[in-house]
Order: structure tokens, then C-alpha cells, then sequence
């Protein structure tokens, strides 16, 4: 069986950081019995000033489903991080998930470049980036990191991991490519199709991500703000990645018609996560880039419609029972949640199957070129 050492800046039972903990919790769950992994880490979740319960800091004595996880500290340096994982570790396969991490992906490039780690078959998981959307948020700062990249030619060393082909086609703008895999993220089991109760003119309504610019929960509430009729139940849920951006959002939900109730949570765990899905009528995520979504999945597998930007892999599903809309065309997220929003029941229920039918058929799809990245 062949080693693979995985290199992430955040693994269970981090979730703060959510779809790319996701992704990789589900790969390793998904090839443990075809791969022989062990991940190296950090200790804590994003913004947290305390390590994980129950944890070994800085050592390889923590098992998640037998595999051996390093909690790494951020005053471990990395020089001992090497000499610890690096220079001791046995392994076939260098995974590495991201592109612009420092201590778990840009120091370990540099390691790659002057040839101090021997290994042949080393993956990068940009984990959308690379993308156009991604790359216009501290843009300069990543341009200047992406020339080094370029510089080093790291391209001829470092296979790369993209989730879709839209992924791949944006990352080449900005990088050379001469080895890659398209493979989508791995996701969880699928839990069965679930009726669920819908009175007309009611709605429950869930934005489910980190609450930055990226996401554009600003632009949602200006659509909300349209919907004066009804009923509705506006949860928003995640951690705040831009405070500056939270407080533009705040002012704009002050503005929000009387028939509107909004719940903030903030971060929540996974049991959270499904009980809130669970619960939810209509899933928005009015994205500017997502090359994957693991929160659009949940919702899809959790009986809920969506209503999307069309910079995401899922655009089909509009022809499956949910909404997909440019991000110049408020009004049109404005009238799809209206559509929700007047559904009764039958016809409700009738919508999302069609989009749980939609979702299951492409993750069974999925699995098969998942078993392949490693190949």
C-alpha cells in the first residue's frame, strides 16, 4: 500500500475553515483502505487562541480513524516541522492542500524547489484559489507570490489537483500546467430523500459560508430587501472572515422589510450544519467563484432548493427544480425567492426532489474520478 502524507492548514475537527476541511476529510475517509495516510496540521481552528480538545500537540500520538495526524502549533517553527515530519516521514505521495498557505504550502514549495523533499508523486489542491474570483481579493499580494511560483518552475516537479474543468481553465491564466487531475471533491455519504413541511407563504431561507466579500452576502440582502410580502426566516450562518464587510452587512439587514426575521449563528459545527439544512426551505449562495461548494451539496442532499450565482460547478441544476442567476441581476434573486416563497407544499417538495435526483446522479458520477487522482 502506498504512503500518502497530507500537508493542510486545517483537518477534523476543525470546521471554521469549511469545504476544504470537508473535501479532505471525506477523500481520506473515502481511499483509507486503498492509501496509507497521515496528515500534518494545525492544532486549532481559524481564529481560535486555544488547541483542539484532547489532542497531542506537535507530535504524531493523535489517530483520526487510525491515521496518524501531526497537531502542529504556530510557534512550532518550520525548520523543526521539517526535521519532525519532512526528514523522518516515509512517504510515496506529497498532497498538499493549497496554493497560498505559508507554513502548509508556500515554505513547502521552496522545499520542492531546492530539493530537499524526495518524492515523485507530489499533488497540489489549489482548492479554487487560482480562480478569477478568488484571485481578485489581495490580488497583487497573490500575483507577486504566483511570479516566484513561475520563477521556480515548480510546475515541472508538482502535479496539480483541480475539482472541475472550469477550475483548471481559469488557473492556467495565472500559472504554467503540464500535470494535473480533474477530480471533484469527495463528499460524505448521502442521506435519503426527505419530505418537508411547506405552508404557503412562509419560507425558511439559509446563507450557509464565511461571510467575506468573496461570498456576497451583501448582495443578497439587497434582493431580500425587494421581498416585502410573506413570511420569512433569513438564518445566516458562518464565521466572519472580513469584520469591516460583517458591518456593511449589518447596516444593510437594519434596512430589511418588517416580514423578515433574521438569525445570525456565526461558526457552526456539523451537527449544526445538518439540523439547519434540515430545517431550510431555500439555500443562496450568490458566490462569486466556488470550484466546488461543499455547503451547495449539503443543501442539495438536505432536501432544500437553491438559488445560486452562476460562477459555481452546479449551473445545471436549473434545469432541475432550482435557480441559478447572474451576479448584475438582483432582481432576478429577488423573484426567485418570491417563487419559493408562494410554493405550497406539493409543489415545493415535487422541486427538490428533482434536485436531490440531480445531486445524488452527480456524485455517484463523482466517486469514480475521485479513485483516480492518485493514479
Amino acid at each position: 500500500m502506498k504512503k500518502c502524507l497530507v500537508v493542510t492548514a486545517a483537518f477534523y475537527p476543525a470546521y471554521k475553515y469549511g469545504g476544504p476541511v470537508r473535501s479532505l476529510k471525506n477523500l481520506v475517509d473515502s481511499l483509507g483502505g486503498e492509501l496509507d495516510f497521515k496528515v500534518v496540521t494545525s492544532d486549532r481552528d481559524m481564529g481560535d487562541t486555544n488547541s483542539f480538545d484532547g489532542i497531542n500537540v506537535n507530535s504524531w500520538n493523535n489517530k483520526y480513524n487510525n491515521i496518524p495526524v501531526f497537531y502542529c502549533a504556530p510557534e512550532y517553527s518550520f525548520l523543526k516541522l521539517f526535521k519532525e515530519v519532512f526528514k523522518k516521514s516515509d512517504f510515496d505521495i506529497l498532497y498538499i492542500n493549497s496554493f497560498f498557505d505559508t507554513k502548509f504550502s508556500i515554505l513547502i514549495h521552496l522545499l520542492v524547489w531546492l530539493n530537499l523533499i524526495k518524492c515523485e508523486n507530489i499533488i497540489l489542491a489549489p482548492r479554487g484559489e487560482l480562480t478569477e474570483g478568488a484571485m481578485s481579493f489581495k490580488r497583487l499580494k497573490k500575483l507577486c507570490y504566483v511570479f516566484l511560483f513561475r520563477l521556480m518552475r515548480l510546475e515541472k516537479k508538482i502535479k496539480f489537483h483541480f475539482t472541475s474543468t472550469e477550475e483548471f481553465v481559469e488557473s492556467k491564466r495565472f500559472i504554467n500546467i503540464e500535470k494535473y487531475k480533474i477530480a471533484p471533491n469527495m463528499h460524505a455519504a448521502i442521506p435519503n430523500y426527505t419530505r418537508k413541511s411547506k405552508v404557503k407563504g412562509e419560507l425558511e431561507l439559509i446563507f450557509l459560508s464565511r461571510i467575506s466579500p468573496k461570498k456576497n452576502l451583501e448582495f443578497l440582502i439587497s434582493a431580500l430587501k425587494e421581498v416585502n410580502e410573506g413570511k420569512i426566516t433569513f438564518t445566516i450562518a458562518g464565521t466572519i472572515d472580513d469584520a469591516d464587510y460583517w458591518k456593511e452587512c449589518q447596516a444593510k439587514l437594519s434596512t430589511l422589510p418588517a416580514n423578515i426575521n433574521v438569525r445570525f449563528l456565526g461558526p457552526i459545527n456539523r451537527i449544526q450544519v445538518r439540523h439547519e439544512l434540515g430545517n431550510s426551505h431555500l439555500f443562496v449562495l450568490p458566490t462569486y467563484n466556488e470550484n466546488y461548494g461543499h455547503s451547495i451539496v449539503e443543501a442539495m442532499v438536505s432536501s432544500n432548493l437553491l438559488l445560486i450565482s452562476d460562477q459555481t460547478p452546479w449551473s445545471k441544476v436549473q434545469n432541475c427544480g432550482s435557480f441559478v442567476g447572474k451576479l448584475d441581476n438582483v432582481e432576478y434573486f429577488s423573484n426567485a425567492i418570491r417563487t419559493v416563497l408562494r410554493m405550497n407544499e406539493a409543489e415545493f417538495n415535487e422541486k427538490t426532489f428533482t434536485t436531490f435526483e440531480y445531486c445524488k446522479n452527480c456524485l455517484d458520477d463523482n466517486e469514480v474520478k475521485v479513485n483516480q487522482i492518485f493514479k
